[in-house]
């Protein structure tokens, strides 16, 4: 196909790819400082009771003389197992939730996902006689984007809610994992579904005047209503 042939539907789903693509980001990145916030949380306590651990390791034959000859020998003795034994629980959790490497990939896949947007960013900014070919072009971004999308790890539920929150009157194409069930759009069809519009404040204050008017009008003819109608059964009384 020639280089010319760019259309207003190839460049929208490249569009709706690129907006998916900054919102995969976003989750990831987001993802990425909550686990390393809980590596940190479990690193340095762990990391603090060894160092105690190994200190006391060293100076142990020196502590317990002076434990055995103290009342307090056998606290003493015991404060220094529980150390030791609460530094390797935290190195075995450490290792066991694998916090460190789920920052880590998270992080890779939020550049991968910016690099991807920048892409189609920087192909869609040129006039279409210098892009590639569209189809050539589409089906390149196609692989890579679902290639992405495999090598990337799971997003947290609380990073997604937490999106679904910031995000939730914001009129772009989201990530899958966001919205859930979709649908399909054929060529030169159009979803048929009433579209939400949002009222700004202004305008909101202008139909809120309008409708107190309105609600005043309606008063004002009810009561010249009843007292027409209270003239004339005056009129028929005295007749």
């Amino acid at each position: 196909m020639p280089k010319k042939n760019w259309t207003a539907p190839l460049e929208q789903l490249l569009v709706t790819w690129a907006e998916k693509a900054s919102g995969y980001a976003w989750l990831h990145q987001k993802s990425a400082i909550a686990y390393k916030k809980r590596n940190l949380c479990l690193s340095i306590p762990a990391s603090v009771f060894g160092y105690v651990a190994g200190i006391t390791v060293l100076l142990s034959n020196d502590v317990f003389n002076d434990c055995t000859n103290t009342i307090n020998g056998p606290i003493i003795r015991g404060l220094i197992g529980i150390i030791a034994i609460t530094a390797g629980i935290l190195s075995n959790f450490q290792e066991m939730f694998t916090f460190k490497e789920e920052s880590e990939k998270h992080r890779i896949a939020t550049l991968r996902f910016l690099s991807f947007f920048r892409e189609i960013s920087c192909e869609l900014s040129l006039d279409p006689k210098y892009r590639s070919a569209p189809m050539d072009y589409i089906t390149l971004k196609r692989f890579e984007f679902d290639k992405i999308l495999e090598q990337s790890p799971d997003i947290p539920e609380g990073i997604i809610f937490e999106f679904n929150k910031k995000f939730k009157n914001l009129s772009i194409h989201k990530p899958d994992p966001v919205i859930g069930l979709q649908t399909i759009i054929p060529f030169g069809e159009e979803l048929n579904q009433p579209r939400r519009r949002f009222i700004s404040v202004r305008d909101k204050i202008i139909l809120l005047k309008y409708f107190r008017d309105w609600r005043c009008k309606i008063a004002l003819s009810k009561i010249k209503n009843h007292k027409s109608r209270d003239v004339l059964i005056e009129v028929a009384n005295s007749r």
